[in-house]
C-alpha cells in the first residue's frame, strides 16, 4: 500500500515539473511563408504572426538608410518560406515574435549588418547568439558601409564613454543610467568605435 502511494506521489510531481516545463517543442525551428515586410527588422507571416529579428536593430522610418535596410529585407524574404528560430524570450514588449530568421541557409540579421543596414542590439537573452553578428559589425564598420558613415561621423564629444561588463548599452559619464552601474562592473571605452566594435550599442536616454 506504502509502494503505491509513494509511486502516485512520484508520478504527480513528475507531471507537475513537466507542466512547468513547457511543451519541448517551444524552440524548435518552425517554418513559415513571409507575406510583408514592414520595415528592415520586421515581417509579416502568413500565420498571422508579426516577427522582429532578434539581436539587431534597424533604421526606423524617419532616419537615413531606412529604405535601403527595408529593400533588402524584401529582397530577401518577401514571399519565401523562412525558418524560424526562437530565442529564450518569446515575445517582445509589443507582442511580437522574436527569432533568428534564416532564409535559403542565410541568416538574415547577418546579412544586414554586413551590409551596413543593422546594428547589434544585445540583451541578456539573445547573448549566446551575438558572437557572429559582432564579427559582421566589425567588418562594416572598418568598410564605411551604410549606417556607419553616420554613426561614426566626426570626432567623439566625451573624452570617453562608459558600461557595464555584464550590459549590452554604452553611455555618457554623466548619464543617469550610467550612475547605477556597479564600480566593479564599470568598463570605460575610449571612443564610439570601439564601444560598437565590442558590441555595445547606444543608451537611448543619452544617446552617446
Amino acid at each position: 500500500m506504502k509502494l503505491r502511494r509513494y509511486r502516485g506521489i512520484l508520478l504527480g510531481l513528475a507531471a507537475l515539473v513537466c507542466s512547468c516545463v513547457g511543451p519541448a517543442t517551444d524552440r524548435q525551428p518552425q517554418s513559415a511563408l513571409v507575406i510583408g515586410v514592414i520595415d528592415g527588422d520586421t515581417v509579416e507571416l502568413e500565420d498571422g504572426r508579426v516577427v522582429r529579428y532578434m539581436c539587431v536593430d534597424t533604421p526606423e522610418h524617419d532616419q537615413p538608410f531606412y529604405e535601403e535596410a527595408t529593400q533588402l529585407n524584401i529582397d530577401l524574404v518577401y514571399g519565401k518560406t523562412v525558418t524560424l528560430f526562437p530565442g529564450r524570450r518569446a515575445l517582445d514588449r509589443y507582442g511580437r515574435t522574436l527569432a533568428r530568421v534564416v532564409v535559403d541557409e542565410i541568416f538574415v540579421a547577418e546579412s544586414l549588418v554586413t551590409a551596413g543596414l543593422a546594428v547589434v542590439y544585445g540583451f541578456e537573452d539573445n547573448e549566446e547568439y551575438l558572437g557572429p553578428l559582432i564579427a559582421r559589425q566589425k567588418e562594416a564598420i572598418d568598410a564605411g558601409r551604410g549606417v556607419w558613415t553616420l554613426l561614426l561621423a566626426g570626432d567623439d564629444d566625451e573624452e570617453f564613454y562608459v558600461g557595464s561588463t555584464i550590459g549590452f548599452r554604452f553611455h555618457r559619464p554623466g548619464c543617469s543610467a550610467a550612475a547605477g552601474i556597479r564600480a566593479d562592473h564599470m568598463k570605460q571605452y575610449s571612443s564610439r568605435r570601439e564601444a560598437y566594435y565590442l558590441g555595445m550599442s547606444p543608451c537611448r536616454n543619452c544617446r552617446p
